[in-house]
């Protein structure tokens, strides 16, 4: 019996659910197919047997699930599916929600490889000139009995803060990691109060908005009513967000209609209410949040795409004005002291 709410790695949580919508779909029952999944990878789902174990026990199958790790999304649909007979449609929507999320991670991992590649390349290179190439040059001139030039004495120093510094450097970066991960949600609440505040705090409201409206849309597709689907986003937002869906949660179940409890947060565009409202005259709130979910995911890669095509030749410019401003340092009293032997 599963005592204690695991942990799952969501890729591991995605594969799962497929897995389990294609065996639902064949007829299979649950039990049969969480134990079958146990049986077929023992050790990617071995404890699919728990669960089937703690179902065949007369458990809730909600509680089951959340116990097991799934996130509170998943339950939800699990829920719709188990009141409506569905399981199998249910776990498909649950599918397709968790892979269209997974797209566009790996869409927004592969537009971030190439910058952060090419940070990561120009700081290797600074360091390299840092350690291998200045060292160098200072031999050079002392072999010579030269005096260094003050702009050269200047570039040497330069590099050896850089040289001594990297480790203390790796371990600052370090604890502020672990720092930030430990206190993620006091922070992100206070940097996404500072950030709407500027003109760029709305790629941030667009983000959030086409997040929410998915899982939203989503839910309201598998059959969640809107309240029950309210909590939900309340559950599984970041603590800024959860304060303001609490407050929708409210004013909705006062009576209040979903576009205009949207107008009493500041967070959400005055947009997004604006196509509820049309929606919740048509009857169609489901369509009007999946219609805003496009709108905002469509806005949200118009403004990475130009983020990205600003930053990418910015960082050639910056790298190469480091790395050719070192080098002319370096090269030009060469060139005095050429002419001078000469």
């Amino acid at each position: 019996m599963l005592q204690k709410k695991r942990k799952l790695p969501s890729r591991q949580i995605e594969f799962f659910v497929a897995d389990l919508a294609d065996l639902l779909s064949a007829g299979i029952d649950l039990n049969q197919s969480l134990d079958s999944l146990a049986l077929v990878a023992p050790k990617r789902y071995g404890w699919a047997k728990q669960m089937k174990d703690s179902i065949s026990r007369g458990q809730a199958v909600e509680e089951v699930f959340e116990r097991a790790g799934f996130p509170e999304v998943a339950v939800s649909f699990l829920r719709v599916g188990l009141v409506t007979g569905e399981l199998d449609q249910a776990f498909q929507s649950l599918t397709l929600y968790f892979n269209h999320r997974r797209l566009r991670r790996e869409k927004l991992g592969k537009m971030l490889s190439y910058p952060i590649l090419l940070m990561f390349l120009s700081l290797v290179s600074m360091y390299m000139m840092a350690w291998q190439v200045i060292p160098h040059f200072l031999k050079f001139y002392h072999s010579l009995n030269l005096a260094i030039p003050r702009q050269v004495q200047v570039v040497m120093m330069l590099a050896n803060v850089v040289v001594m510094s990297l480790p203390y450097t790796i371990l600052l970066v370090g604890g502020l990691v672990v720092l930030f991960w430990w206190k993620r949600d006091r922070w992100l609440i206070r940097v996404e109060k500072r950030v709407v505040r500027h003109s760029w705090g709305a790629w941030l409201r667009i983000l959030k908005a086409m997040q929410n409206f998915e899982t939203l849309s989503a839910l309201l597709g598998a059959g969640v009513d809107l309240l029950t689907a309210i909590e939900v986003m309340i559950s599984t937002n970041t603590a800024r967000m959860r304060c303001e869906w609490t407050t929708i949660f409210h004013a909705v179940g006062k009576g209040t209609t979903l576009s205009h409890a949207l107008r009493l947060t500041p967070y959400f565009p005055e947009l997004a209410a604006s196509m509820l409202t049309i929606a919740e005259q048509t009857g169609d709130l489901e369509g009007g949040a999946k219609r805003l979910k496009n709108y905002y995911e469509r806005s949200f890669d118009r403004t990475v795409e130009r983020l990205f095509s600003f930053f990418e030749p910015a960082s050639l410019f910056i790298l190469g004005v480091m790395i050719g401003g070192v080098t002319l340092v370096l090269l030009l009293p060469m060139t005095d002291l050429v002419k001078q032997l000469s």
